[in-house]
């Protein structure tokens, strides 16, 4: 419940990722808020480093605490990762790689609950 009139509220993690990610995850995060304001929710982010901004900060492309935030939260939403800066096939590590849902163990269909 959030602080205000005991609005339910949702636990989101938003990885704005790499390229126009940020960008999106921006717009994405303010449709959202309005979603929220007009429906009755709140929603508490929390924003994680993923991708090539995650091999950028931390040497890898997602790591284990960001997958437990992921699937400890309600929902993630996911700008873009990768872009021609980690582009090299040969690279030990790539963005893509990891980032995805399926390649990281989660349940890969639409109706999939946690």
């Amino acid at each position: 419940m959030t602080a205000e009139a005991g609005l339910p509220e949702y636990q989101l993690v938003g990885i704005p990722g790499d390229g126009v990610g940020p960008d999106v995850v921006t717009a994405a995060k303010r449709v959202l808020a309005a979603v929220g304001a007009r429906f009755g929710f709140g929603i508490a982010w929390q924003e994680i480093e993923v991708g090539g901004a995650g091999i950028d900060a931390y040497g890898m492309p997602i790591r284990p605490e960001d997958l437990a935030a992921c699937a400890a939260s309600d929902a993630v939403l996911l700008g873009a990762v990768g872009g021609p800066k980690w582009d090299d096939p040969a690279a030990a590590v790539r963005p893509s790689r990891r980032c995805s849902p399926c390649a990281a163990g989660w349940a890969c269909s639409p109706t999939s609950a946690r």
